[in-house]
Parts: structure tokens; C-alpha cells; sequence
């Protein structure tokens, strides 16, 4: 199994390369000028949420980063400070400070991403080149954050095969002229699905196509990742929850061994003078191979997980309406029998049953950089739970020197 899903993505690349004739012809390239950019987002929540002390588990997932819950009542979901600065006509270093909530412990303040950008355009066509910690380029979900995503809430996707925030130490090189482009990803391994430097690769093509009114976007990728006694560390640090210390069980039960993804992204835009219409589709797979292990045994395991996420949204004016709805279909297979507390502590007993969340949400722009969301959220995460809560906060981005931003997150152009 090891690197099949890359292999099959690097002919899905060199398919896809054979056809880039279509859209646009310009060379794709990366500023480098100096920038500054700000982004935050804050809701209010009211609903079903994980109870005081219990860890959130998705049962038939093995979780780990940075994918806790929502919390009930007011929480600043995180803010952002992006920025880049020209040290040469084609170099630039690219910073960002992030803060996200951790339960009781209040705003984790990190600097995120730290890394040298060269724009070589001159010598190959569109090469591009990063070297330092950032996050990785192959889907959007890899790194999710509330101020730049439609929703208020992470997909599930995210969670499950990212741990929310994939930021690792690594190089990417990219080149092709618009509208398709490859890249070329490799990581140290310090960031789920990987561990302890075990390292791990990924490889991508992403184009676009505009036809009068519609446009696409789109990426195809694959990532192979090794991981050496990978544990859920979300709740390791003492961490609480509605003013109690969370334990989770799955803390104990390590991972090692080799995990084979890939995925498909799709998002489409329809824009008239007065009106815009978007979908976005997306779909992943992810196979580990390795065994799972605590203090009383070790047994070999396998795993194979998809997700699939759709969305549909539509813009008129100032106003958004969206919907999205995502699935995850999970199977773990133990090669060895396992004691029933060793399947408890793994949170991997999940009988045949499918997770699942619904999302709505309508988006109001008051001023050009802050706009009101309300949202709804119905999941079914574990047989027979369903859960809802609903939303309601602010989504801001301003520019405070350099360029406005374009982020491209979402069917709905927005800052």
C-alpha cells in the first residue's frame, strides 16, 4: 500500500498537465511585495456542546492537533496577522501570528508560519519557492481558520485527517503558467497526521478555468506521512473544559506507521451584475497502515477513512446564503485481537455507523470589512446523538499596509 495514493496522483498530474491549454495562458507567479493584513472572528454559540471534563471524540476517528470543539457562549474563534516583506525584487519573507481558544486556558498566541518565498520566474515558468514552517498548499482545509472559512465551525475533513491546523518545517517548489500548476511539497513530519519528525511529502496540481460568467477552481493531490507513537496530545497539557481538567483515554494509545492521502477540490462560481451562485465539492481518502500500541499491548492496524464535503451558496448584494453537508465513512481493521478496554481507549469502536453535520448559514456584509454571520449546525456524530447549536458573530479582514488581499476560500468572493 505504501505510496500508492501518491503514485496514482502523480499520473492524475501528468494527465492533467497534458491538458493545459485551456483558460488563461499568463504565467502564474508570486508577489513578493511588502503586505500586512489583519483577519479575526468572534461568536456566540448556544446549543448542544460536549460536556464539562469530556473530551471530544469522533468514534471510529483517531484525533489529534488542534481539533477541539466549540464552547458555549461567547469565544473569540481566532484572530490573524499575515503579513510579507520585499527584501529583494523576487524574495520576501512571509510571517503570521495566530491565536486560537484552548478551553479554559484562554488565546494560544503562536507565531504560525515563518518562511523565505523566491519568485523565479525569470529562469523556469511560474517556479516558485518556500523554505521555512508554513502551511501546506493542497487543500484549503489542511489549515482551517473561522476568520477566513464561510463557516464559523471547522469541516469535518479538517479535523479528522489534519487535526485542523496542518503548519509543519519544509520546502515547496510549484511551477506552471496559469492556468494549471504543480507542486511539489516535503516535510520534516512534526504536524498531523505525521510525528516526531518522521517526515512525509506531498505533491499537487491546481488550476483554474474562467468561461464568461462561471469559473472553476481546482486541486488534485496526494501526501504520504510516517508517524512514530503518535498520541492525541489535544488534552496532555492539562487542559479544561468548563473549569474541569479534560482526560481523555486516547492519549495513551500511540500510532506508528505510514499514512497514504489524497483528494480532490472543486469549487465553481456563476457571477451576473447583481448575483452569484457557488458550490464547492470536496472528497478525501486516507489509508494508515502500522499498528496501534498503549503500556499492556501492541497490535497491528489498519485504517481507511473518506470524507466528502458539498456546499451551495448563493449572493445577492450584501447577503450570503449557504449550505454545506459532509460525511465521513470510517474503517479500522485490528490484524490481532484486542481487549474491549483497548477498543474503548482507542475511541475506535464505531459499528457500521456513518458521522455526518449540516451546516446553514447567512452572511450579512456591513461595512467592506466586517460582516454578521448566523449559522446552524445539526451533527450526527456518533449512533443515535444528534446534536444542534446555533451561532451568531463577526467576520472581519482588514489591510493595514500593502495591497488589498484576495482570498479565495469559498465560492463567495470576499476580501
Amino acid at each position: 500500500m505504501h505510496c500508492r495514493l501518491l503514485s496514482l496522483a502523480l499520473v492524475t498530474l501528468l494527465i492533467t498537465s497534458a491538458d493545459s491549454a485551456l483558460g488563461h495562458s499568463e504565467t502564474g507567479g508570486r508577489r513578493t511585495s511588502t503586505f500586512l493584513h489583519a483577519r479575526a472572528s468572534l461568536t456566540v454559540r448556544a446549543g448542544d456542546f460536549v460536556q464539562p471534563g469530556e473530551p471530544w471524540l469522533i468514534p471510529g476517528a483517531l484525533l489529534g492537533g488542534e481539533a477541539l470543539p466549540p464552547e458555549e457562549g461567547a469565544q473569540l474563534d481566532d484572530v490573524q496577522l499575515r503579513g510579507a516583506y520585499q527584501l529583494a525584487d523576487h524574495y520576501a519573507v512571509h510571517a503570521k501570528l495566530s491565536s486560537h481558544p484552548h478551553g479554559d486556558e484562554g488565546q494560544n498566541l503562536e507565531l504560525e508560519n515563518m518562511y523565505l518565498a523566491a519568485d523565479f520566474s525569470r529562469l523556469a515558468p511560474g517556479l516558485l519557492l518556500d523554505i521555512g514552517q508554513m502551511a501546506s498548499e493542497i487543500t484549503p482545509s489542511a489549515n482551517w481558520h473561522a476568520s477566513q472559512g464561510d463557516f464559523t465551525e471547522a469541516p469535518l475533513i479538517s479535523d479528522v485527517f489534519f487535526g485542523r491546523h496542518f503548519v509543519d518545517t519544509g520546502a515547496r517548489g510549484e511551477m506552471g503558467r496559469t492556468p494549471l500548476r504543480v507542486g511539489l511539497e516535503l516535510w520534516n513530519g512534526d504536524s498531523w497526521p505525521a510525528s516526531q519528525a518522521e517526515g512525509g511529502a506531498s505533491l499537487y496540481v491546481r488550476g483554474a478555468i474562467e468561461r464568461a460568467r462561471l469559473t472553476a477552481d481546482y486541486r488534485f493531490w496526494g501526501m504520504h506521512s510516517e508517524a512514530e507513537n503518535r498520541r492525541d496530545d489535544r488534552y496532555i497539557s492539562g487542559h479544561s473544559h468548563g473549569g474541569v481538567e479534560v482526560i481523555s483515554p486516547t492519549s495513551d494509545i500511540g500510532f506508528s506507521g505510514d499514512i497514504d492521502m489524497a483528494g480532490a477540490f472543486l469549487s465553481l462560481a456563476y457571477n451576473t451584475s447583481s448575483w452569484t451562485l457557488g458550490s464547492e465539492f470536496e472528497w478525501i481518502r486516507a489509508e494508515s497502515d502500522g499498528s496501534l500500541a498503549d503500556l499492556t499491548q501492541s497490535v497491528p492496524f489498519e485504517s481507511t477513512y473518506e470524507g466528502m464535503r458539498f456546499s451551495l451558496a448563493a449572493g445577492v448584494e450584501r447577503h450570503t446564503w449557504m449550505v454545506q453537508h459532509e460525511e465521513l465513512l470510517l474503517q479500522n481493521y485490528f490484524r490481532a485481537s484486542v481487549s474491549p478496554l483497548f477498543l474503548t481507549n482507542s475511541g475506535l469502536f464505531n459499528p457500521g455507523f456513518d458521522p455526518s453535520k449540516t451546516t446553514a448559514l447567512w452572511r450579512y456584509r456591513v461595512l467592506e470589512n466586517v460582516a454578521i454571520r448566523l449559522q446552524y449546525v445539526r451533527e450526527e456524530l456518533s449512533d443515535g446523538v444528534r446534536d444542534s447549536r446555533i451561532g451568531v458573530g463577526l467576520q472581519m479582514g482588514f489591510t493595514l499596509l500593502g495591497d488589498r488581499p484576495h482570498y479565495r476560500r469559498g465560492p463567495i468572493p470576499r476580501w
